[in-house]
């Protein structure tokens, strides 16, 4: 006997991810991202990005106090170019967030703390031997039961 099995290399349209990517900064206002997840085909490197952005989610924070409603704006300096934010709740350090994402039947619920600043430890500065620059190195030392991440700004 044989067992025959077709494959086809088709997209389900109907059956679309959700992707929710966001952050808050101390001091400064949440960003959050909500698109429709891309399908990796051979098109597509035809299709149009503000096609996957989602603009029409009810996007919230809380802080603990207050929940927010983040109001969703065209902002040429992010990609993709629709954000979700708002002016009226800024990140503080070791605050807990909560942020829920509506839209459709879809509902995301995610949770996170801004970390303390870390304590710089010492500063170096090493210069380089092209014209007059120099390396600048910071190190800090971070609480290994702790899960941070920091970046450079």
């Amino acid at each position: 006997s044989f067992i025959l099995i077709s494959c086809e290399d088709t997209v389900q349209s109907e059956v679309s991810q959700i992707v929710v990517e966001g952050y808050i900064d101390d001091g400064k206002f949440p960003i959050v991202f909500v698109t429709k997840a891309i399908p990796l085909t051979s098109e597509t490197q035809e299709l149009d990005i503000m096609d996957y952005c989602i603009r029409w989610a009810k996007v919230s924070i809380n802080d603990g106090k207050d929940e927010v409603i983040l109001t969703g704006k065209w902002d040429d300096g992010y990609f993709p170019p629709y954000i979700y934010t708002t002016t009226h709740l800024r990140g503080i350090e070791n605050n807990k967030y909560t942020i829920t994402v509506e839209y459709d039947n879809f509902k995301a619920t995610a949770t996170t703390t801004i970390p303390s600043k870390p304590t710089v430890d010492s500063i170096k500065i090493i210069p380089t031997e092209v014209d007059s620059l120099c390396q600048i190195k910071l190190c800090i030392t971070d609480n290994p039961n702790e899960k941070n991440f920091y970046k450079r700004e």
